[in-house]
């Protein structure tokens, strides 16, 4: 039978959804709108799904969307709606039916061989509209079972369509390169070409599939087809992304001309790197460039809407408009590289040069959101139709409603504005966001990643502490409350002894994805605005006074008081506040342990004690800390052989003397024993001639006698759940000299960096695993270990915080050094204690007096006395500098000052007495430096702090 008469084109009659007009701004300040078109379970569909919208040359907004009858997928009984808006989506006509078919039709064969489609159940699928800036008239795709492509128009704006004709023939000239056996357009919307040689070509991005595999979906490619005349004829394009081992599956593709007149594609796959795949053609049809991963645009498996909304005009760039769900996350936790992540957070963003960078984004809905299209208006408001909402609130699949958001570019980089922005989600960060919060404030919490809680929740499981009773305040209560959810509790008035203290109470028992989770319980109980992926880009500034931030998506974040808690002291560096990268010499302060410096503890030796049951040797130092007299060079004893990996060059420098770097980095990691444990992967790149520094390590503890395992290698904790909190060693995690670039770094270098100490630290622990010359104790008990199966899931297993201890340390007013830890002075208006001993780890490895040398470790008590007062002034800038910050990690301490203060317990009693300074700030209408310390204190006092000791 003739397709045509088993269509009917009900376009002129309402189905009786209703206006369902539901316009909800998110507040009088704000420009956005949103309209729900369809909502699932009414007038006999159990769910709509797949939107696409266009604007006509008139001004019109056509919003379209498969209507499904029933809830089992892709396949089955589905029509294609339409609703359509005079006035620019402020107000919608009733739905109507544009396509239905009935009687029985042939149904896909590989649907029918999985059981995933019936007779009579006419599946019509992938609705796409395309304008034509020409002729005016409204061209239309859609799919029937995945098997045939059919083209209507309309010349009349929309109001009514011609009889369909099958184009399925065009598909078929695919057959000889690719013998597909499913076919889609789109979905949403596809182009006309307005500028270069094949001006008023029509564009429509396809995908085909073999159909044996997943939902008869996979695998697939995507290509084009075309149509030089208007929607006469169509012909085909190249395949643009073939199914590769890394470009897996690509289907769904949305599509966009560039103002140079090329073509771009931006695709959907199933690739383990979860981003978006970009290919360019001059013409939409042929040559398309290489597939590659745009970094920018998360991928969690869905498809994405894209559109022009601007024309570059001049010195006036152009605008292209993206969106997506911005989200990488599972809620059970169990992502998988290459499978789908929850639906969720649809977010637009924008690019100024032509989809080069993603500048500027804003969250459309944070909530279940998935498959979505863009169009735009003449006068710049963007419209954005997507899918929201769940019908049981659980699968992603079931969207609750389509609706259509009204915005504009100035809605998306809009300001925030708030009483205090807190830049830096580390612990510290959550901790003053939440202080601020109790207290009153409006605050917004800006965290450059994903996470929040840094060290605390990203694998330093075992936190030091130093002595419980210094600590009080919300970072008593976070521990507290943490080791509630393994029924344990902390006794916080007892010294940390052997027995009794928090660290035997339980304060080492973190798993990470536990303390997560409390940190954003912790911020959502006092209503703080958390901003994810949000990098600073600037500072704007009136005389001293910081009036806002400008982050790297294009958003300005305006507030009252700022408190930089980031453990590089980013937003202060910004701030144009003085600080030093440098180790003091022992002079500058009158200290001892600055500076270039050689303890005699870890000099290189022979005829090292051997360790008791714990792993410790008489003296308190570890088997982890054996430093032996290594030959550095290639060729033992041959300089002109050159050094070993792992091995600087570099003047060993005078003792005391003052010196560049910062302590060695690493990763804290979580590992498990568990039988669900993943492997530890070596990195790509791989060899043992990297370790061969450890395998002469390991010769000389032999030597010595030494009956080695793991320990040797990692001092290591246990946790709750087969899990363990690996630290470092000497030769361990840390890798001394790659930290130095990190504080000044850009943001991509600090990546690359953080790649290097991985790829460093899994090739170690690989080396151990497997290499003849381990002893075959380590070996196996390396083996023993791998990456837990619920921890930092984005990453694998692997954490996603590199553990940095030392970055910029600002200089102020009051400089806290040796004199105020050990002891000697007292800082005044304390804000909080200290207690830990001096922990510094080392700066460099080198070669001083032919042998393998730790440069600057310090591992030491301070000179026996107790907690010390944290002055005030040490967490404010010079008045002369910056009236309205805070600085709570990088704050002005000297190098070994702050290797005692520098531990996570403190940083979170630090941050809370900065929040609480900053609202006393905003309440006096005064800066920072001139809060009514007595005041200050009073409150501190209150709200839990521990100012003095005894």
């Amino acid at each position: 039978m003739p397709i045509r008469c088993l269509t009917r084109l009900l376009f002129g009659l309402a189905t009786g959804l209703g206006l369902l007009l539901t316009t909800c701004p998110i507040s009088a300040a704000d420009s956005l709108e949103q309209v729900d078109l369809f909502e699932a379970g009414t007038d006999g569909y159990k769910l709509f799904r797949i939107p696409g919208v266009v604007v006509t040359k008139a001004g019109s907004v056509l919003a379209y969307c498969e209507a499904r009858r029933s809830d089992s997928g892709d396949w089955g009984p589905i029509d294609v709606l339409m609703r359509r808006s005079t006035d620019g989506g402020k107000s919608w006509s009733p739905a109507r039916t544009l396509v239905h078919i009935d009687g029985e039709l042939p149904i896909n064969p590989v649907a029918a061989a999985q059981n995933l489609d019936r007779p009579g159940e006419n599946t019509v699928n992938n609705p796409v509209a395309i304008v034509d800036h020409q002729t005016g008239a409204v061209h239309f795709l859609y799919c029937l079972e995945y098997m045939r492509c059919f083209y209507i128009r309309s010349d009349d704006d929309g109001e009514t369509w011609t009889e369909p004709v099958e184009i399925t023939t065009t598909f078929d000239r695919f057959r000889p390169e690719y013998d597909w056996k499913v076919l889609a357009t789109g979905p949403g919307h596809a182009v006309q070409l307005t500028r270069g040689e094949h001006a008023g070509r029509l564009v429509v991005p396809v995908w085909l599939s073999l159909g044996t595999g997943g939902h008869a979906h996979r695998p697939s490619v995507t290509a084009t087809i075309y149509s030089d005349d208007h929607g006469v004829t169509w012909q085909r394009g190249d395949i643009a992304v073939p199914d590769t081992p890394e470009f897996v599956f690509p289907n769904e593709t949305s599509i966009v001309q560039l103002a140079d007149g090329r073509v771009t594609l931006n695709t959907r796959t199933e690739s383990k790197q979860h981003r978006r795949v970009v290919t360019i053609s001059p013409d939409g049809a042929t040559n398309w460039s290489a597939p590659r991963f745009d970094e920018a645009l998360l991928e969690p498996i869905c498809m994405a809407g894209i559109v022009r909304v601007r024309e570059p005009d001049g010195d006036r760039p152009g605008i292209i408009a993206f969106s997506n769900p911005h989200n990488l996350s599972k809620r059970d936790g169990k992502e998988v590289p290459g499978k789908g992540r929850d639906r969720r957070n649809v977010t637009v963003k924008l690019s100024y040069d032509e989809g080069k960078s993603w500048p500027v984004q804003r969250s459309l809905e944070e909530g279940f959101s998935g498959y979505s299209d863009l169009a735009a208006l003449s006068d710049g408001t963007i419209l954005c139709f997507y899918e929201r909402g769940s019908t049981d609130g659980k699968s992603i699949y079931r969207t609750g409603r389509l609706t259509v958001a009204r915005f504009d570019e100035a809605w998306v980089k809009a300001a925030h504005e708030a009483d205090v922005c807190v830049y830096g989600a580390t612990s510290g960060g959550v901790v003053a966001a939440v202080q601020a919060a109790r207290m009153g404030r409006s605050v917004i919490l800006v965290e450059p990643g994903r996470h929040l809680g840094g060290m605390t929740s990203g694998g330093l499981s075992a936190v030091d502490i130093g002595d419980p009773r210094s600590i009080g305040g919300i970072a008593r209560e976070y521990f507290t409350r943490l080791v509630a959810a393994y029924g344990k509790q902390l006794a916080w008035n007892r010294p940390f002894q052997s027995q009794g203290g928090p660290a035997t109470g339980g304060a080492y028992s973190i798993e990470p994805h536990v303390a997560e989770r409390l940190f954003d319980q912790m911020a959502a109980e006092a209503g703080v605005v958390v901003l994810r992926d949000t990098r600073l880009q600037s500072v704007d500034k009136e005389g001293t006074r910081i009036i806002g931030i400008r982050t790297d998506d294009g958003r300005l974040l305006r507030a009252r008081m700022f408190i930089d808690t980031t453990y590089e002291g980013d937003l202060m560096a910004a701030a144009g506040v003085s600080y030093t990268l440098t180790r003091e010499a022992n002079a500058q302060y009158g200290e001892s342990y600055n500076g270039v410096h050689y303890t005699e503890k870890y000099r290189p030796r022979l005829d090292h004690k051997m360790p008791g049951a714990n792993g410790r040797v008489p003296g308190g130092q570890g088997v982890w800390d054996r430093d032996f007299p290594l030959d550095p060079y290639v060729v033992p004893g041959d300089p002109s052989s050159g050094l070993l990996p792992l091995v600087s060059s570099g003047d060993p420098g005078t003792q005391g003397e003052a010196a560049p770097g910062v302590m060695a980095y690493c990763f804290r990691l979580c590992l498990s024993t568990a039988e669900d444990r993943k492997p530890i992967a070596p990195p790509p790149d791989y060899s043992p001639k990297q370790y061969e520094l450890v395998a002469r390590f390991i010769d000389a503890c032999l030597a010595n006698g030494d009956d080695m395992d793991l320990r040797w290698f990692s001092k290591h904790d246990p946790l709750p759940n087969d899990k363990w909190d690996f630290n470092t060693a000497t030769f361990g995690g840390n890798l001394p000299g790659v930290s130095w670039e990190w504080p000044e770094a850009s943001y991509k270098r600090r990546e690359e960096i953080a790649r290097e100490i991985e790829n460093y630290h899994r090739g170690l622990l690989h080396f151990l695993a497997t290499d003849p010359r381990v002893p075959e104790p380590v070996r196996r008990d390396r083996k023993r270990f791998g990456l837990p199966a619920d921890e930092f899931p984005e990453t694998g297993g692997w954490p996603h915080q590199l553990y940095i201890r030392e970055g910029r340390r600002m200089v102020s007013s009051l400089v806290l050094t040796e004199q105020h830890t050990f002891g000697r002075e007292v800082a005044p208006h304390s804000i909080g204690l200290g207690s830990y001993g001096t922990d510094v780890h080392e700066i460099r490895r080198i070669v001083k007096d032919g042998v393998v040398t730790r440069e600057g470790k310090v591992a030491g008590g301070r000179g026996g006395f107790g907690p010390y007062q944290i002055g005030y002034g040490a967490i404010i800038p010079k008045a002369s500098e910056c009236e309205n910050l805070l600085v709570t990690f990088a704050l002005s301490a000297s190098h070994t000052a702050f290797a005692s203060i520098r531990m996570e317990p403190v940083f979170m009693v630090t941050s809370q007495s900065a929040a609480t300074a900053a609202s006393l700030a905003i309440e006096e209408e005064g800066p920072v430096q001139q809060v009514n310390c007595e005041r200050l204190q009073a409150r501190l006092l209150t709200d839990g702090q521990v100012l003095q000791f005894p």
